[in-house]
């Protein structure tokens, strides 16, 4: 499931920066016009987080819980 939140919160990414012309500053600002809400971790309730990994890319990443415990699991975005 999170894999798939990270999906959508990424498309909704692309949309925006496809639209404005610019990449968006915060995940929050994808709600409501291009998500209806951000996905939030079912165990710990945390929301994804972006990091802006260089001039070229950022990264949105979230907690994925398994039979291990958790792990991070991430995608990266192109921000140009």
């Amino acid at each position: 499931q999170t894999k798939q939140d990270l999906l959508r919160v990424a498309c909704a990414w692309q949309r925006r920066k496809l639209k404005k012309g610019t990449p968006p500053e915060s995940l929050k600002s994808l709600v409501p016009d291009y998500l209806e809400a951000l996905p939030q971790d079912y165990r710990s309730g945390e929301f994804p987080h972006l990091s802006r990994l260089t001039n070229d890319s950022s990264e949105i990443s979230s907690t994925d819980w398994d039979m291990n415990g958790q792990r991070q699991v991430s995608l990266t975005v192109p921000t140009n």
